[in-house]
């Protein structure tokens, strides 16, 4: 289990607490992406289950932070991972939800080598969920941006139900400013209320201009084909309680310095105080030890924002220092404010559990 930390980081001597709503993303690209898949699959292969299920957790957060549209395979990639880890943990619903998930977006993914060969086959035999979306409504794209839903740029309020869905805004170069998961088809007030029509050239930044998964072939529904069995037979044969143990923290985290503790966290000026072991995070020595930690500890969306905090907190003590020659006084207190939100969202990230 996941601990809860009580962290607070300060700007000199004053401590503010972290709360939910004020996380900024650190920089997230498609090579951390893919790279964090990546260490999943070499977890699950250890095989270190319970490390796996940490990372995917943390990697189902951090795809809110991507910066550029989530090409489909990628997607199709994580959902088969998150749809394989629930096999192991005898999460049936999970296993049906991911997997459709992944059978939707159709990008061509094998599954992981590391499942159950017959598990693909169990979730091409699913029942299809439908289509669905708010009565009446049309779709609202944003100044400037687009609404995609699994990397494809949406036209009507339409999704799957049930299934995870990734939205972004993205402008038509790409690039990302809002993206959170949406429980099927679950839509945001914020991109409603529009005329419906997508920009011209939204298209053109699509990995696959259509609807997510109305182009996809409807599938047999479960029973059509008498020899795949179905998830729940496949799950009873692993026996009570999976393979997914809970294993203690202290036993996959073994040099993370804090693995299975209670924690009391603190900040004063340049050091950070964990059950009273200081950590210096001033200089540039100190700041890529205290990475190693993160990294020790397996928290990954941690040591992004606190690398992005500590680079925007070097620039904004720059501006400071030369605002009353060169740098204009509001600009340094934006640079600031930047850094406050990324200390927040390091906050933020050693706080929550994995998704």
């Amino acid at each position: 289990m996941h601990r809860r930390l009580a962290l607070i980081f300060a700007f000199g001597l004053v401590s503010t607490p972290a709360t939910a709503q004020d996380e900024m993303c650190a920089k997230y690209t498609l090579d951390d992406l893919r790279e964090d898949m990546d260490r999943i699959d070499t977890a699950v292969r250890k095989p270190s289950l319970p490390e796996a299920s940490h990372l995917s957790g943390q990697l189902h957060a951090e795809l809110r932070c991507l910066n550029e549209l989530a090409p489909r395979q990628d997607l199709q990639r994580f959902a088969q991972q998150r749809a394989v880890l629930a096999f192991f943990d005898q999460d049936e619903e999970q296993v049906r939800l991911w997997g459709l998930a992944a059978r939707y977006l159709d990008a061509g993914q094998d599954w992981p080598d590391y499942g159950p060969p017959v598990l693909g086959a169990a979730i091409e035999e699913l029942e299809n969920v439908d289509l669905a979306g708010p009565e009446g409504a049309q779709l609202l794209h944003p100044k400037g941006s687009a609404v995609f839903l699994n990397g494809a740029v949406l036209t009507e309020p339409l999704a799957r139900i049930e299934i995870p869905n990734l939205i972004q805004l993205a402008d038509k170069t790409g690039k990302v400013s809002e993206a959170w998961w949406q429980d099927g088809a679950a839509f945001r007030e914020q991109i409603l209320g529009g005329t419906g029509e997508a920009p011209k050239w939204a298209s053109k930044v699509t990995s696959g201009a259509v609807l997510a998964g109305v182009a996809t072939p409807e599938a047999p529904p479960l029973g059509d084909d008498p020899t795949v069995e179905s998830i729940g037979a496949l799950i009873a044969q692993l026996g009570e309680g999976g393979t997914l143990e809970v294993v203690p923290e202290s036993e996959w985290m073994f040099e993370c310095p804090w693995a299975g503790q209670d924690l009391e966290v603190s900040a004063r000026m340049m050091s950070l105080y964990v059950n009273d072991v200081r950590y210096d995070v001033a200089g540039r020595k100190d700041r890529r030890a205290f990475v190693d930690v993160l990294d020790s500890c397996y928290e990954s969306r941690a040591r992004r924002r606190y690398r992005a905090w500590r680079g925007a907190r070097r620039v904004t003590n720059v501006m400071v220092f030369f605002s009353w020659a060169i740098v204009p006084i509001p600009i340094a207190v934006i640079s600031g404010t930047a850094a406050a939100g990324l200390r927040r969202g390091t906050v933020n990230a050693l706080m929550r559990p994995p998704e």
